[in-house]
């Protein structure tokens, strides 16, 4: 799976959820980490942690597996490393404390994947 690929599935995942202000950073060449980070808010711990199971298992049943994730017991924030693309859950306070979109500003945005996704194109 490509990485826009995998950041297509990622995207309608957390729209299936309803996480809010979702937000994808291109990070390719800025960055060894990934090509794509993913920004999104869950409004409550098991708003969170809902989100994150749907990702998780709409990749897992195309056969990607999560490389690494952190931060589930407490929902607060969690980070899922699929490789290629970065995916951030946050619940509201930790995305405005963190300010990640401010922190990546230089890198530009995708809006157009989500738009995409929600058109089903």
């Amino acid at each position: 799976m490509t990485p826009r690929e995998l950041l297509d599935n990622v995207v309608a995942a957390s729209e299936e959820l309803k996480a809010l202000d979702p937000v994808v950073l291109d990070i390719q060449g800025k960055s060894t980490m990934a090509d794509y980070m993913f920004i999104c808010t869950g409004t409550s711990d098991v708003h969170v942690r809902s989100i994150v199971e749907r990702i998780e298992k709409n990749l897992r049943e195309k056969g990607v597996r999560i490389d690494h994730v952190e931060g589930l017991p407490q929902a607060t924030w969690v980070l899922m490393d699929y490789g290629t693309v970065i995916v951030n859950v946050m619940q509201a306070e930790q995305r405005e404390y963190y300010g990640m979109e401010e922190f990546w500003e230089k890198m530009p945005l995708v809006e157009d994947i989500i738009l995409a996704v929600r058109e089903g194109t």
